[in-house]
């Protein structure tokens, strides 16, 4: 049994909407002629794609499937070979859907240095166990290596970090040393890193927004304005910080990049997923 989830509005509605929605949408796959995700595709199909697209950004120093226009840095090298690439890693960034978190970790962990810092960049719930990408990881990585689990969130659309557009973002971990060694690697010019020991309340605010955006979407299909958008991104930051607090965040967070930001940014941005 997953965790119990606070009783506010939006916590009450979180615990029975996410395993719902999850089982109406792949009932809704297997009974319509839809084509399937990629990761519901042959083992085959599968790393036939995945290893064009390492050929691509090796060769050709792009990534037309998910960054159209844009050139890869050419000290770039991708690989299809997991092991290997994380066995003499310092710094791990795990960017895969936040469903193949703990899969992806349990191939990995045994090869990763002891000192390494995995950072999660996944936001998410999980239908199965509502825990958060952090619950997820905890329960993946051993005990000794939790002071060196990091995690990335923040409102940034891939295309416009590609094209330097000046971003903010925030990295929370337990370990005040873990989280300022990873702003340091990954501030840049156009990028400005903040950190955080908040770690429940930067997961909660990069996943609970979704939940709001998706009642601006419906807004704006209603067509209801400006004043209703408003109304429900502040609303919903209300709900989203009272629900963080319960689940032992600081408030303080919600009002940050991992929170309002990342909040009014999937409401508003029109390349949002969820509005």
């Amino acid at each position: 049994m997953g965790p119990r989830w606070p009783s506010t509005a939006l916590g009450q509605a979180i615990q029975p909407a996410y395993g719902a929605e999850a089982q109406r949408y792949q009932s809704s796959r297997s009974s319509s002629n839809t084509p399937c995700p990629i990761a519901q595709r042959p083992a085959s199909f599968v790393a036939s794609v995945v290893m064009q697209v390492a050929e691509e950004i090796n060769t050709r120093h792009t990534n037309s499937k998910r960054l159209p226009g844009h050139e890869c840095p050419a000290s770039l090298r991708a690989t299809t070979e997991l092991v290997p690439l994380v066995s003499e890693a310092s710094l791990v960034l795990l960017v895969v859907p936040s469903g193949h978190t703990a899969s992806t970790v349990k191939q990995c962990i045994a090869h990763l240095p002891s000192d390494a810092i995995l950072v999660c960049c996944a936001k998410g719930i999980s239908t199965d166990t509502m825990q958060t990408m952090d619950e997820v990881l905890l329960q993946a990585v051993p005990p000794a290596q939790h002071s060196q689990l990091a995690y990335l969130s923040g409102p940034s659309f891939a295309a416009e970090v590609a094209e330097g557009k000046p971003t903010g973002l925030t990295i929370a971990a337990r370990v005040e040393s873990v989280a300022h060694q990873v702003q340091a690697w990954m501030s840049a010019a156009n990028l400005r890193c903040y950190r955080t020991t908040d770690v429940v309340g930067l997961e909660l605010g990069g996943a609970l927004k979704n939940v709001i955006a998706i009642g601006c979407g419906m807004c704006d299909g209603k067509g209801y304005g400006a004043n209703g958008r408003a109304m429900i991104i502040t609303r919903g930051l209300y709900e989203m910080t009272r629900l963080a607090v319960a689940k032992g965040a600081n408030p303080l967070t919600l009002a940050g990049l991992g929170g309002m930001g990342d909040l009014v940014l999937t409401c508003t941005g029109d390349a949002s997923r969820n509005r």
